[in-house]
């Protein structure tokens, strides 16, 4: 597995680990209103990653077919990801 996949698979799983704790905890305190938060952060940051995956998988096709490797890594899917969390959180302590 290259460098970027482990990174992108990292940051997807830590994603879902983080958005499954906040709609547990939202649950058990049986706050609907901060479950639909966290539901409705998780399914944007989603699309999110999808839309920019699938960018990525264009451009990667498309410098590939001309002969040159892309050199822009996944990373920017993490910073799509510490965006997200960080507005999360933003969204909660400003929610409370």
């Amino acid at each position: 597995m290259s460098r970027d996949a482990k990174s992108l698979t990292t940051t997807l799983a830590l994603f879902y680990a983080i958005g499954a704790v906040l709609a547990l905890g939202a649950y058990v305190q049986d706050s609907v209103d901060a479950f639909a938060v966290v539901v409705t952060f998780w399914f944007k940051q989603t699309l999110t990653f999808a839309v920019l995956g699938a960018g990525y998988g264009l451009y990667y096709v498309i410098f590939g077919s001309i002969g040159h490797r892309p050199k822009a890594p996944l990373r920017f899917l993490d910073i799509a990801f510490l965006t997200g969390v960080a507005t999360l959180g933003v969204g909660m302590l400003v929610h409370s």
